[in-house]
């Protein structure tokens, strides 16, 4: 819509309250885009598929209840595979992510997983490391990955980071990342 990347999405919501037709209408295309992609993705190997809104945050809980949750629950109904639902700065408003109908609820690393996980009960998370700790020594790394997996408990919980991996990020903070995950035991 803005032809370029937006800090707070403004174009998209001008459009959403000049034109809130035409914003639905262009949601819903966007919306059978993406679960095609996500059916394509499952029928081509994929074990898991992320749904993953970098837009959602932007919008009122309203306005997310009014014009995004229906897509969101469209997009991941009736998929061939497990599902997570991940939004950034979603933290005020976890619950409506599992109005999605999604497996997992994925957090960002604003988040305090512990809470989250009180919040969420028996529902699945993934998460949440901040990804600016890959740019630490891998001591570093490591102690702060401990502390993730720590607060998210023993059950129910995917260790990833808290959104995407830099492409700066060094190596061997992504390998202390992943060795600390496979080395890590709860006995």
């Amino acid at each position: 819509v803005a032809g370029e990347p937006t800090h707070n999405h403004l174009p998209l919501r001008k459009l959403r309250a000049r034109h809130p037709e035409a914003f639905r209408t262009l949601l819903s295309a966007f919306a059978d885009v993406v679960r095609e992609y996500l059916q394509f993705q499952i029928d081509h190997g994929a074990d898991v598929v992320q749904l993953f809104d970098t837009y959602a945050a932007a919008l009122s809980p309203a306005d997310y209840r009014e014009f995004l949750l229906p897509l969101h629950r469209r997009i991941l109904a009736d998929l061939d595979a497990p599902s997570i639902v991940f939004v950034r700065r979603m933290n005020g408003r976890l619950e409506q992510l599992e109005e999605t109908g999604a497996d997992v609820i994925g957090l960002d690393w604003t988040v305090e997983i512990g809470q989250a996980r009180e919040r969420l009960g028996d529902r699945p998370v993934q998460g949440n490391l901040d990804p600016s700790y890959l740019f630490g020594d891998p001591s570093f790394v490591r102690e702060r990955t401990r502390e993730v997996i720590e607060a998210a408990g023993p059950r129910g919980h995917i260790l990833n980071l808290g959104h995407g991996v830099d492409k700066d990020t060094p190596v061997e903070s992504v390998e202390a990342f992943v060795d600390t995950a496979k080395a890590f035991s709860w006995d």
